[in-house]
């Protein structure tokens, strides 16, 4: 489940920068909401096994 995380922040990363340089699209800002959804996603499924610790 980490690891996940670590990939979808890392792919969020890659997609923040190309989108700094070539500039928004339509499909990446919808690629940037459903990256930003599945890393609250995982975070949250994260803090629900590993919180209480």
């Amino acid at each position: 489940m980490h690891e996940l995380l670590r990939e979808f922040t890392e792919t969020r990363a890659k997609l923040i920068r190309r989108m700094q340089d070539e500039g928004p699209t339509p499909e990446s800002i919808r690629a940037l909401a459903e990256l930003q959804t599945a890393i609250m996603a995982v975070q949250s499924e994260l803090q629900q096994r590993f919180g209480g610790q």
